[in-house]
């Protein structure tokens, strides 16, 4: 090969890796700022209120990065947990790392889903009743209000990331949880969920479980509540992903006592059916507030007195 097809070949092979080398900066870009910035830390680090939440919110994000994308060798791994904390608004939570927990964090504090109406807002002295608790977010914001919150989640993950908030934030007195599920009669369930988006989870009710299912117990509303001995309810919040309605079934009685119910629906059907129970049982629809995602999700308010319409 003579000179200057050797110096040809060497400008083209540059070339190349000139442009291979902007092929993955670019591609390297779109994916952190995609699936990275935008989509993690962007939301995170907004809710940070001072320099050493900020800090626990890199640090949450960096555990997630390291564990989700695996930009690290898996044996290194070992060390990071699924269950980890984070500080925001005062307040500590743990979290799932590969859970899509964090997205709670926006519905109730971004999004403010359940703060729509100041009457719904729990005060110093309010009962308050969380089925579908999760990791327990919402249970811990309305403790630091001052409310007592008896809270119920079924998935064993969940329950032990609850349980750990509680402790952390002090509040072992101001919130009661419950490691069962709510349906319409009691018995017993599967937790069907997917790995990594525990607030998708629901529970089927079924007396057998498979090798590898995580068995539930299934309470009522109306058979826990009489076991607390409550008298009245301020504030009753249901998200069990689809199982609304067998949640109402299960506490007539309690829909009696209750002066406010706030819960997720996930379809236009369902939203239908949980109104139709709500109006049997004495409540008004008073507000719709639509899923920020845009599908036919959303937040239903009701209340036991008066009637001024819907506000979508």
């Amino acid at each position: 090969m003579d000179k200057a097809a050797s110096r040809g070949f060497g400008i083209v092979r540059a070339l190349f890796r000139v442009a291979l080398f902007y092929w993955f900066v670019r591609r390297s870009a779109y994916w952190f700022a995609a699936e990275v910035y935008y989509h993690m830390l962007a939301p995170l680090y907004h809710q940070a209120e001072n320099a050493a939440e900020r800090r626990s919110v890199l640090l949450f994000v960096g555990k997630w990065l390291l564990l989700v994308h695996r930009v690290v060798p898996r044996r290194l791994l070992r060390t990071i947990q699924d269950d980890a904390p984070i500080r925001v608004h005062g307040t500590t939570f743990y979290l799932g790392l590969e859970s899509g927990e964090a997205q709670i964090l926006r519905e109730i504090y971004e999004h403010r889903l359940y703060d729509r109406r100041d009457d719904y807002i729990p005060r110093q002295g309010w009962t308050v009743i969380d089925v579908g608790a999760n990791s327990g977010i919402y249970a811990v914001q309305q403790a630091l209000r001052g409310a007592r919150v008896y809270a119920f989640e079924p998935n064993p993950e969940c329950f032990r990331r609850l349980s750990k908030s509680v402790e952390a934030n002090g509040l072992a007195d101001r919130v009661i949880a419950f490691d069962s599920a709510l349906g319409a009669a009691a018995g017993r369930g599967v937790l069907v969920v997917s790995p990594d988006s525990t607030p998708g989870g629901a529970v089927e009710p079924t007396d057998i479980a498979s090798e590898g299912e995580v068995a539930v117990r299934i309470d009522t509303l109306d058979h826990a509540i009489s076991e607390l001995g409550l008298q009245a309810i301020d504030l009753l919040k249901i998200d069990a992903e689809g199982s609304e309605c067998d949640v109402l079934r299960g506490g007539e009685r309690t829909l009696a006592v209750a002066k406010r119910v706030v819960l997720e629906y996930h379809s236009n059907d369902l939203l239908a059916q949980v109104t139709a129970l709500l109006r049997e049982q004495g409540f008004t629809p008073v507000l719709r507030v639509a899923n920020t995602m845009g599908t036919h999700a959303g937040i239903l308010y009701a209340e036991r007195s008066g009637s001024r319409g819907v506000t979508a």
